[in-house]
């Protein structure tokens, strides 16, 4: 049964009719189909969003046309009783003889004015989604003739780009700006993980402090970043990350990215001496090499109270503690150790410091085993 009176129907039918003449259906395909494509730009929802308000007062103007105030009253009662009993189901081709409470009301209003309505905000509306239909065509046909034609300079540059966008996005922990460099499929895997983040990445310490790229022309399609990480009392490290890139409707985008892991910033030279070599592969040379490790990355980021955690008698007049505050801007280590220098409990080694601008210093010392544990009992900085 139905909830209209016989004339109230009429006024339905009429509207309804003027639709089916005009062929509004096509126009509502046409708005589909540019918010099908341009999914991702708002400005298409809020066209779209124009022309299905506009083409509704353009109805109503036609249906209320000469019938006079009380028509065109007894028409707005109609639409008044479409908001009580709006259907609950619609689909995207559905006409919208209720249009929302806004819309409602302007319609309304729209109706009891009787000035002539002009046609223009329509009229621009369908203008812009063409054009968004046109350039739709074009970038499709466009594509269908094979594949990106770019040069390899222009990709590599690209790429370079690229790469640096997903950088600074790291270093200031901004989790959307990388999630819009991402291919879907990395899209889907990391949602979960930023959004639960509040799209804040990293940590707040330590934090990158700068960045180098390095896009290897000879390796398509990857990149490699080189973060230089800092605390509050100075260098942290170097971390590296793979970035890998695919090319999807004419466009890079990061299709897979490594975690940061720190560069190898110490090596041993062992000489080719079996006794050294066989010491630090042990477990015994390998807590050595870690307190090793502990102690030379304090002194060079001035971390006293650290330094002394390691030293055996931290109170010791011999101990140098002149690098509190201070930072070594450093690259790479390497860890020397002479063969006569490895005795019972106890290691006599240099540390070979690496400044980034080229030329070294050196760190000497002396670790001795103390109730299990390889405390510094000596250090002396040459440079």
């Amino acid at each position: 049964r139905s909830d209209f009176s016989e004339e109230e129907l009429k006024y339905i039918l009429r509207h309804e009719l003027v639709h089916f003449r005009r062929k509004d259906l096509w126009l509502r395909g046409l708005v589909v189909l540019a918010a099908a494509v341009h999914w991702f730009n708002p400005m298409v929802y809020l066209i779209a969003k124009a022309a299905a308000l506009q083409c509704e007062l353009s109805c109503d103007a036609a249906v209320v046309d000469g019938i006079g105030p009380e028509g065109r009253r007894k028409y707005g009662e109609v639409l008044l009783g479409a908001v009580k009993s709006r259907p609950k189901a619609r689909t995207a081709f559905s006409s919208n003889f209720y249009s929302g409470k806004k819309g409602m009301k302007k319609r309304i209003f729209a109706i009891l004015d009787t000035r002539k309505k002009k046609a223009g905000i329509l009229v621009l509306c369908l203008i812009l989604l063409g054009t968004l239909g046109t350039g739709t065509a074009v970038a499709v046909g466009g594509q269908g003739t094979g594949s990106r034609s770019a040069s390899p300079t222009d990709s590599f540059s690209e790429l370079r780009t690229l790469a640096g966008k997903w950088a600074e996005a790291v270093k200031n922990r901004d989790g959307k700006a990388q999630y819009a460099l991402l291919s879907p499929k990395c899209q889907a895997a990391v949602y979960d993980e930023y959004s639960a983040g509040h799209w804040s990445t990293g940590t707040s310490s330590p934090w990158v402090e700068s960045y180098e790229i390095s896009v290897d022309r000879n390796r398509k399609n990857s990149a490699t970043v080189t973060y230089r990480y800092a605390t509050s009392t100075g260098f942290a490290g170097y971390y590296e990350q793979t970035l890998s890139f695919a090319e999807q409707n004419g466009k890079f985008l990061i299709d897979g990215f490594s975690e940061p892991k720190e560069v190898s910033q110490t090596a041993s030279d062992v000489s080719s001496d079996s006794q050294v070599g066989a010491f630090l592969s042990s477990a015994d040379g390998r807590d050595f090499q870690g307190a090793a490790n502990r102690f030379v990355k304090a002194y060079l980021i001035g971390d006293i109270r650290e330094m002394k955690r390691c030293l055996s008698n931290p109170e010791s007049g011999r101990n140098d503690f002149s690098m509190a505050g201070r930072t070594v801007d450093w690259k790479s280590l390497t860890l020397k150790i002479a063969p006569e220098a490895v005795g019972e409990n106890a290691v006599s080694a240099e540390y070979e410091i690496f400044l980034p601008g080229g030329g070294s210093q050196s760190l000497c010392f002396t670790m001795e085993k103390t109730g299990g544990e390889w405390k510094t009992a000596s250090y002396k900085a040459e440079k």
